[in-house]
């Protein structure tokens, strides 16, 4: 009986520490900007999800990371990209289970497409007709 209680505060405080991993990533766009757009910031926005798995190191694709980039963008009516973002990844590794946490959070914004303004454009430019020869 003494045996078994000792066995199981060792797993116990075994399963209660582990091992931490950080790893994040910034990026200026979440989607193409048009050159010829006006993009207006509305808020900040995070979203996060989390996986846990046995032995293995869980992992994200494609399909999930741009999942988790639309529901950041859900929280904000009308946006249509996220700038200036910051994608976090952090793990807990215990003896047998792993847990990864990944968040991306940044500022949302709405694109209009060919909205850009050129101001005094015409007047600057002042081409000079050569003509042919």
């Amino acid at each position: 009986m003494k045996t078994l209680v000792v066995a199981t505060i060792l797993a116990l405080s075994s399963l209660s520490t582990g091992c931490t991993y950080n790893q994040g990533q910034y990026g200026p766009n979440s989607h193409f900007s048009y050159p010829n757009s006006n993009v207006v910031p509305l808020r900040q926005v995070k979203a996060s999800t989390s996986k846990i798995s046995l032995i293995i190191f869980p992992s994200f694709d494609d399909a999930e990371i741009i999942q988790l980039v639309q529901d950041a963008l859900a929280q904000q009516p009308g946006a249509d990209l996220l700038l200036n973002f910051t994608l976090d990844t952090k793990t807990i590794s215990y003896i047998i289970l792993t847990k990864t946490d990944i968040t991306i959070e940044g500022t949302a914004a709405k694109m209009n497409v060919g909205m850009q303004e050129l101001k005094n454009f015409y007047e600057n430019v002042k081409y000079k007709s050569k003509g042919l020869r």
